[in-house]
């Protein structure tokens, strides 16, 4: 919850969002290298309460979710990139 909110509107907030530009992206796997990695470091924000967040545990779990990206083809496999 950003800080400024009043308490009486807290439970108005319902999650968060995370945005992709409109910019030219060439190819798939340049998008999925601008995107991928930010909505999961996005998505940590939300899910982990501020005292439990640890970017060395987001890295560890992160790792998984590379290799289901990897697994579903959305990282190139002979580079090791998005």
């Amino acid at each position: 919850i950003p800080t400024g909110v009043a308490e009486k509107d807290m439970v108005k907030i319902l999650g968060l969002g995370c945005q992709m530009w409109g910019e030219f992206t060439p190819t798939a796997d340049r998008l999925y290298f601008q995107t991928f990695p930010r909505i999961a470091a996005h998505a940590e924000t939300g899910w982990v309460p501020a005292e439990n967040k640890s970017y060395q545990e987001f890295r560890q779990r992160f790792a998984g979710l590379e290799q289901i990206w990897k697994d579903k083809g959305f990282i190139n496999h002979q580079k090791g990139k998005y």
